[in-house]
């Protein structure tokens, strides 16, 4: 079994094989090395020792993708090197009878219903054990109805250690799945108010028109509207929207308002409404009661992505803005990267930041921003969603650059790209399908 201009033969115990180890490959006695196997055809074998690709002819007992460990123990009169195997990992495809093998021997109930569980478990990257099995089953036995993003949305809690809750898990996985967009949610809300207070008299009490019509004038506070409000006026309800959905801190006097509370205001009127006698007008009341809730369930879902404990690389704050742009109510989704210090509290520094936001236009569609401030530099990059679109920005990328001097920070280089339609926000990066995954055989 002898390979071509091979200087140092090595041989397996106890299944005997040859290979040429390339220059720089450490084999003094004793030494374990760290392998892999990259392919495999009857005896012909592509290995990964150490550093080093190599070939190999013999029959070294694991499977394509399989890891091992092996030890010199010796050389023999011809230079060929004995190596012992030590350990191997084989990996083999996952099937579902040996998920309830696995659960079996766990001690776990195998029932389709915990075996449905245990896969969407192991998908989305929660370990399997009795514990986990257990929450996870007594939470979606409280789920009022079933969507398929339940397990995405509850992977999300468990991971992120946020309260693991039927209505945490309810709460995102409606966000996942309608992707609900404040700057709408607030118009409508408002124009209900309106049609309620309107119109003949007495279709709602003089105190219940006295309550929508400050609650109408409140939502108009959090909508930013670059023509017909100064800056501060803006600038105050940005801070105060960040305040509501859950962000900490983006600087000095950033979440630090505590004039309006928007969830305890809409669930006040709510209540008010709810003791309304408004028999005749009872189809508008539930339309008006139902969009409030939709647009607390909103807010709610914001502060739980911004609550969680992220381990990622890049953690980061989320919130949706409502603008009006071209007399247009729309939403730009905006997220705000943080660093943590010493005492694992949440920073945004001014001078060294980096957001994304993304907003759609009616003329343009969708366009995303990406921006870093580098030491009072502004960088920004933006993607569009066709060449043609591109074009046209990257024309007005002076006047951009013109309206960026209007704020404490210099302009640096802008540019234009074509991005694909991806969410801005993501949750839990699924570990894969099930049918997909394997399971190792450690021997050894």
């Amino acid at each position: 079994m002898q390979l071509p201009n091979m200087p140092a033969p090595v041989s397996f115990t106890p299944m005997p094989f040859q290979v040429q180890p390339q220059s720089g490959l450490n084999l003094a006695m004793g030494r374990v090395l760290n392998g892999q196997v990259l392919a495999k055809t009857g005896n012909q074998m592509t290995l990964r020792l150490g550093n080093n690709v190599l070939q190999a002819e013999g029959n070294l007992p694991v499977d394509v993708g399989a890891q091992f460990q092996v030890q010199v123990k010796g050389k023999d009169s011809q230079g060929t090197l004995n190596l012992q195997l030590l350990r191997a990992q084989s990996f083999t495809p996952m099937t579902e009878d040996d998920l309830m093998s696995t659960m079996a021997a766990m001690k776990l109930p195998v029932t389709e219903k915990n075996v449905t569980l245990a896969k969407g478990m192991l998908e989305n990257g929660i370990p399997l054990t009795s514990e986990n099995l257990k929450e996870f089953n007594e939470a979606f036995s409280q789920l009022p109805k079933t969507l398929s993003t339940d397990m995405q949305s509850a992977s999300f809690l468990k991971m992120s250690s946020l309260p693991f809750t039927p209505q945490n898990i309810t709460t995102l996985s409606n966000f996942i799945t309608t992707h609900p967009l404040i700057g709408a949610q607030l118009f409508e809300v408002q124009q209900e108010f309106r049609k309620l207070t309107g119109g003949k008299s007495g279709r709602v009490s003089r105190e219940m028109v006295e309550i929508l019509s400050a609650a109408s004038g409140l939502l108009g506070e959090y909508i930013i509207d670059g023509k017909s409000k100064p800056r501060a006026k803006n600038s105050k309800a940005s801070k105060n929207m960040a305040r509501q959905v859950g962000i900490e801190m983006l600087g000095p006097g950033w979440g630090s308002e505590d004039e309006w509370d928007l969830l305890k205001m809409l669930a006040a009127v709510r209540g008010k409404l709810s003791q309304e006698e408004m028999s005749e007008e009872e189809a508008a009341l539930m339309k008006l009661l139902a969009l409030m809730g939709q647009l607390e369930e909103n807010i709610a879902a914001q502060q739980l992505i911004n609550g969680a404990k992220k381990s990622n690389e890049a953690p980061y704050y989320y919130m949706q803005v409502p603008l009006r742009l071209d007399e247009r109510e729309v939403t730009a989704e905006v997220k705000i990267y943080y660093t943590t210090d010493y005492y694992n509290e949440k920073k945004v520094d001014e001078d060294n930041a980096r957001l994304e936001f993304s907003v759609v236009t009616e003329h343009l569609g969708a366009l995303y921003f990406q921006v870093e401030i580098v030491h009072g530099i502004i960088y920004m990059d933006v993607g569009t969603g066709s060449e043609e679109v591109c074009a046209f920005v990257e024309r007005y990328v002076p006047a951009l650059m013109e309206n960026l001097k209007r704020i404490p920070y210099a302009p640096g280089k802008t540019r234009c790209y074509v991005k694909e339609d991806d969410p801005l926000v993501s949750f839990t990066e699924a570990a894969g399908e099930f049918e997909k995954m394997e399971r190792v055989n450690i021997s050894g």
